[in-house]
């Protein structure tokens, strides 16, 4: 297996000459390669971290902003990110849900997670600086959204910002065989706050926080999925979604509420 200092040339971070003099200091003043590195300004804590994930065969995680999957987050709350110091950003391409962590030997983080979610986790590392900025963030944005639901405020289909879109109305053509307005319905008789709709795994409701999946629906596909959703679109907002790959929008069920929806890619 390949030393840091040998994965840090290969991908391009130091020159073969810049490691050997980082060799010599650290032989010289003691200490470890990574201190040295970062003593001599010639690695960081990002280029540390990302070489160690290399060394261990895990992946890299950023957790700034848009490499956030906001869906990966709403599985969680507030509270269990804190616990765990540990933040669901995405899923991989086998549909396991991808979570930062700091430290590699979180096996504890793995089981806690895969109860509470109900899904296959896969951890990656982070810089543990962006880790806890990123988990104080999306906690808090968790801790508003449950004093939202408990305050009485409308309901979500994925955790949203607020936003004033026009509201749409589901057309019957390009209907999905899973019904919205079902979920929707069954969402508020529950009392739950969000409706967690991700390729890969059956339906979810989040109620008093926790997250619960409806496994008498089928799991969701691609195809299923943009159907349902593209049938509360309109034409102008399908197109918005196709050039961002993100969509804030409202729907209506005659009857019953409003909903925020948001929408990922």
């Amino acid at each position: 297996m390949a030393g840091l200092g040998e994965i840090l040339v290969d991908q391009g971070v130091l020159s073969a000459e810049q490691l050997a003099e980082a060799e010599r200091r650290r032989e010289e003043y003691g200490g470890s390669l990574a201190k040295t590195l970062v003593a001599l300004q010639l690695a960081g804590e990002a280029d540390l971290v990302r070489a160690l994930a290399a060394s261990l065969g895990m992946p890299y995680l950023q957790v700034d902003g848009a490499n956030v999957d906001e869906n990966a987050v709403g599985l969680l709350t507030g509270p269990i990110l804190r616990d765990l110091n540990a933040l669901p950003v995405g899923f991989d391409e086998d549909a396991a849900l991808l979570v930062a962590v700091a430290d590699p030997n979180r096996a504890e983080v793995v089981e806690k997670i895969e109860r509470v979610t109900g899904q296959r986790v896969r951890l990656g590392l982070a810089s543990r600086r962006s880790l806890n900025d990123a988990i104080a963030r999306h906690a808090q944005w968790l801790d508003d959204q449950d004093y939202a639901h408990r305050a009485g405020s409308e309901s979500t289909v994925v955790p949203p910002e607020e936003t004033k879109k026009p509201v749409a109305t589901v057309m019957e053509e390009d209907r999905s065989t899973v019904d919205l307005d079902d979920l929707l319905k069954e969402l508020h008789e529950r009392g739950g706050s969000d409706l967690h709709l991700t390729t890969g795994i059956p339906p979810a409701l989040r109620i008093d926080g926790d997250l619960m999946h409806l496994d008498e629906y089928p799991r969701l596909v691609p195809d299923e999925l943009q159907k349902m959703l593209y049938a509360i679109m309109t034409q102008k907002q399908r197109e918005a979604f196709e050039n961002n790959l993100e969509l804030d929008m409202s729907y209506s069920v005659p009857g019953l509420a409003r909903f925020r929806v948001n929408i990922f890619q």
